[in-house]
């Protein structure tokens, strides 16, 4: 890997994080990409090289309903089926082609508000921000356990500083 400031890392095995909006980057590949400067792959997640992966937002997956969108769920989807798919290239044995299954789309904006779409079921604006809760704490279990939970749950519940309700403010006031 040649860096800007002409820095050479020798490796094997290089594996990039980018986030959702990667142009800037994905512009200087010599990759194929689509119209949203996204990576075109195959059903294993390799690009024109094959053994070159691309996984998560910076990945074009098509299914039959067309191109993933950029959510974690099917970031995650992909990302295991590309580890497992190099893995698998790895041993030499046979890849799996990937088949990412979304169970909805959910638009989270700040604590008190979220709108959902939960396999084909809109939820009223309390149970969507209460379904963002539980989504959250899913993932952040996935990620760090309870440990990671505990401080998200601590920091929604006191560190919420306007539209507090009356018991809200009495409950959630810290004290020195």
């Amino acid at each position: 890997v040649e860096l800007k400031d002409g820095t050479e890392i020798s490796t094997k095995t290089l594996i990039w994080t980018a986030g959702v909006k990667a142009c800037g980057i994905t512009n200087g590949m010599n990759l194929d990409k689509n119209g949203n400067c996204r990576i075109v792959v195959n059903e294993y997640a390799q690009t024109q090289y094959p053994n070159v992966y691309a996984a998560g937002d910076i990945s074009a997956f098509q299914t039959e309903h067309g191109t993933l969108p950029a959510l974690v769920e099917s970031a995650l989807q992909t990302g295991h089926g590309a580890a497992l798919n190099i893995l698998a290239e790895i041993r030499g044995q046979e890849k799996r082609k990937i088949t990412p299954k979304l169970h909805g789309v959910m638009v989270s904006v700040g604590s008190t508000f979220a709108v959902t779409n939960i396999m084909g079921m809109q939820l009223i604006r309390p149970l969507a921000v209460l379904m963002k809760f539980f989504v959250n704490i899913h993932y952040l279990f996935g990620i760090g356990g309870f440990e990671l939970v505990i401080k998200y749950i601590k920091h929604e519940l006191l560190h919420k500083r306007h539209r507090r309700t009356l018991p809200e403010k009495h409950l959630t006031e810290l004290t020195p």
